[in-house]
């Protein structure tokens, strides 16, 4: 068995350690630091090119040197080569930059540089920074957090104070959950104006560790001039609902959550239970459950609840059972945090006020895209659309993202062929991944192209296949291309884990009316529990033909509608004539628009009684004048961001984990990368020193 050897620490006094000078300036003062700091092995090498010749270069612990950026390799050229060489990914690397030279220490930083120091070199700043690094690595604080404290410092000095909320944003959500971390983000808020996050994540802090509270108050009365009990709690808590079958874990769970301040905590042992609760009672802030559930499968209680209550309610998964096949599942559902088990108390509080925190005030790009998808989902548009243009002008989301949310954000909105285009260049930038297909799926359906629907549909179920609202698109366009047999069977899927599911019985539905079976659609309408399921199905049927001007098929399925409804629907109605008048008038047809908008604005209860007056007072001017009506859907744009060279991007996009290097992956400079660093990474000195 081959004997692997241990990482150079620099924790131990006996380890290399290598400055690279070839001036002779660094060596005197640093050497001697080193040396009276303990360290027996201080070697002096002339330039990088001679380290990467040196035998026993993966015997380094720790180099510290100049940029050398005129050099024909460069410090860069070392940061690149430790991306990828795993022998010397745990290299610390610090540098030091002349004062012309600070333009680069934002990008050192972000290539995996451990700390600097910059500007004359002063024996006592320079020991103490030394120092500083030596002793929080011998606290065992990770590499992340040293290179973190060191850069804070930097753009505190530039008042970078955006750039500082985006780490430590990053540094929150994966990799420092610590009370000292969440005072940093608090006081990141603070410093960019966002002072009611930052009172957030100060309430935070003292839940997740009350023995912070005099920074707390120190940091409360900084910036805001009052004590933090003087500020309103912004974290909303007032039921928690827990699942869980085995009462060992659920009750530990529930008295965690009484202590940070639900009203209530109700608990469930199966799924079902659950549901049945959560339908009748509101005001619900948060879900933690198992993913494995009696009587009705994690993933279908799930759904539900994000089809039938508050679409954007904060769900957090707490197993030990999850695969990885579950992970895009996860994503297509909008669950807000995964927890393993066993749980551990701290790590648990912190994942639940993270959650609850992000979903009221989404920062990381992960938690806005859910938000996203999540208002849209609860039809709240206005602020699913203030979240897409947030997105649209920060430089770090990447341009297949945007591409992506803009053709979801014209498909909630109607537009569906633009939706289709979107789609198909968003698959060209990022491929076909499964939010990819679902809106490839969904626009295609919406157009009447339901063999490319179905395809689509078919491939994204390949990747995750629990998805049970897409299972009954499946079905539905299954049925539509006169594959009956495959809709009976995939809709059995459906029906097995949700026999009660609104989405389920909508699906069932809509099978039966394009089948004619119009006695089994009057059953199911009949035993619909919600009108608004009802107005979806309608609407969904209809308005894809509408919108193509194929006013006709739409007018007829509203009509089949009304022929359908069982007595007692009346808002149903009027929502559904409503519609027709409205597809009446778009095809010009305005006096049998007319006669619809008349006899329900003789209606004044109705719930589309402004509507239909607005409407009708447009139709009978257009009778009159001969004036036509206008009727505009909104338009979206593609925002056109340039792509960094290949072999940078084969760099940042390297497998390892985000951290995995120093801030590599965790931060990111707002500004291109210097023509300097650029030549550097794309030079055949590379890869000759490699």
């Amino acid at each position: 068995m081959r004997n692997s050897m241990p990482a150079p620490s620099l924790t131990d006094k006996n380890s290399n350690v290598v400055i690279i000078d070839g001036s002779g300036t660094l060596r005197p003062v640093v050497g001697g630091i080193l040396r009276d700091l303990g360290y027996r092995n201080v070697f002096a090498l002339k330039s990088l090119s001679e380290y990467l010749s040196y035998p026993n270069k993966y015997q380094v612990a720790w180099i510290l040197t100049h940029p050398y950026i005129a050099d024909p390799v460069t410090v860069f050229h070392l940061l690149k080569i430790c991306l990828q060489d795993p022998k010397l990914r745990y290299l610390r690397i610090t540098v030091f930059f002349d004062d012309s030279e600070q333009y680069l220490i934002p990008f050192a930083f972000s290539l995996g540089t451990m700390s600097f120091h910059v500007g004359t070199l002063s024996h006592n700043s320079i020991r103490n920074d030394l120092k500083e690094v030596i002793s929080m690595a011998r606290s065992d604080r990770s590499d992340i957090a040293i290179a973190a404290r060191f850069f804070r410092k930097y753009l505190m000095s530039r008042e970078w104070y955006m750039d500082r909320l985006m780490m430590e944003q990053m540094l929150l959500e994966g990799v420092d959950q610590s009370s000292e971390q969440l005072l940093n983000t608090a006081e990141a808020y603070f410093l960019t104006g966002q002072e009611q996050e930052g009172v957030s994540y100060l309430y935070e802090t003292l839940m997740f560790d009350n023995s912070q509270e005099e920074l707390i108050e120190r940091m409360a009365n900084r910036y805001m001039g009052k004590s933090l009990k003087e500020c309103r709690n912004p974290i909303k808590k007032d039921t928690c609902v827990v699942i869980d079958s085995d009462e060992a874990v659920r009750k530990p769970i529930a008295e965690i959550l009484s202590k940070l301040d639900f009203r209530s905590v109700m608990e469930f042992e199966d799924g079902l239970s659950a549901l049945e609760f959560s339908r009748k009672y509101k005001n619900i802030d948060l879900f933690v459950t198992e993913w494995k559930l009696k009587e009705i499968p994690g993933p279908a209680f799930i759904q539900i609840v994000r089809h039938e209550l508050e679409a954007d309610i904060p769900i957090v998964v707490c197993s030990s059972l999850l695969k990885d096949k579950d992970e895009i599942l996860l994503k297509e559902v909008g669950v807000n945090k995964v927890i393993s088990k066993p749980i551990q108390a701290r790590n648990f509080i912190a994942s639940i006020l993270s959650a609850l925190k992000e979903s009221q005030y989404p920062s990381e790009l992960s938690s806005k895209e859910r938000e996203f998808r999540l208002k849209l989902k609860s039809a709240q548009t206005q602020k699913a659309e203030s979240i897409l243009n947030s997105l649209l002008v920060d430089s770090k989301v990447p341009r297949g993202k945007k591409v992506l949310l803009q053709g979801e954000f014209a498909l909630h909105e109607g537009s569906f062929q633009e939706a289709k285009r979107l789609g198909q260049l968003a698959a060209q930038i990022m491929g076909y991944g499964t939010f990819v297909l679902n809106l490839l799926g969904k626009a295609c359906l919406k157009l009447g192209d339901h063999e490319n629907a179905l395809n689509y549909l078919e491939k994204a179920n390949s990747l995750s296949p629990q998805n049970l609202e897409r299972l009954c698109a499946i079905a539905t366009e299954q049925s539509a291309v006169g594959r009956d047999d495959d809709a009976r069977k995939t809709m059995g899927q459906v029906l097995e884990d949700a026999p009660n599911a609104a989405f389920a019985k909508e699906a069932q539905l809509s099978i039966a009316v394009r089948q004619g079976e119009h006695q089994e659609a009057s059953n199911l309408l009949g035993n619909m529990d919600s009108s608004d399921s009802l107005i979806s199905f309608w609407n969904s049927q209809a308005i894809s033909h509408v919108k193509q001007q194929n006013f006709l098929q739409g007018i007829e399925i509203y009509q089949r509608a009304l022929r359908n409804l069982p007595p007692g629907y009346s808002d149903n109605r009027s929502f559904v004539r409503y519609n027709v008048a409205l597809a009446y008038t778009r095809s010009n047809q305005l006096k049998k628009a007319a006669t619809y908008l008349e006899a329900e604005a003789a209606m004044t209860h109705s719930p589309v009684h402004k509507k239909v007056c607005s409407l009708l007072s447009k139709v009978l001017k257009s009778l009159k004048t001969g004036e036509p009506i206008q009727l505009q859907g909104s338009e979206v744009n593609i925002e056109e961001i340039p792509r960094p060279s290949k072999n940078f991007y084969e760099v940042v996009n390297s497998p390892i984990p985000p951290g995995g290097r120093f801030l590599w992956g965790l931060y990111s400079p707002d500004q291109a990368f210097p023509k300097e660093i650029m030549s550097a990474f794309e030079s055949d000195e590379q890869s000759q020193a490699s």
